[in-house]
């Protein structure tokens, strides 16, 4: 990968996660679940996480479905994540974002097209 290709000229949130255009143009949606399914910390890749996603048909009544409370730029390399489930320790590379892009040109799943806009976190 070259240099554009893993770091993001814009972050911003959209309704269920964020996007992320790199600065090759390239914009990769990511879906909470998604991205907390793979937290790259060391105790997560021990143990998936339980995920609950808003529109999961067996979740618990008592099982909120997992939101992003907070995102922070981690030097000029990466971002991490504070999570309403109390997790915040998974540092997402730039590189590692990249590398699991969801959309149909990357061959992953992504969020569902037309998901709204809520807001831009910021320029990198």
């Amino acid at each position: 990968m070259n240099e554009d290709e893993v770091h993001p000229a814009r972050i911003r949130r959209i309704s269920g996660g964020l996007e992320f255009e790199w600065r090759d143009g390239h914009l990769s949606s990511y879906q909470n679940g998604y991205l907390r399914r793979r937290c790259p910390c060391a105790g997560c890749r021990e143990a998936e996480p339980k995920v609950v996603e808003a529109d999961d048909p067996l979740k618990l009544l008592d099982d909120e479905p997992i939101e992003l409370e907070d995102v922070s730029l981690v030097g000029n390399y990466a971002v991490s994540f504070r999570w309403n489930d109390g997790h915040s320790t998974g540092i997402y590379s730039f590189r590692l974002l990249r590398a699991i892009c969801p959309c149909s040109q990357c061959g992953r799943s992504g969020l569902e097209k037309g998901a709204e806009d809520d807001g831009e976190i910021g320029q990198v």
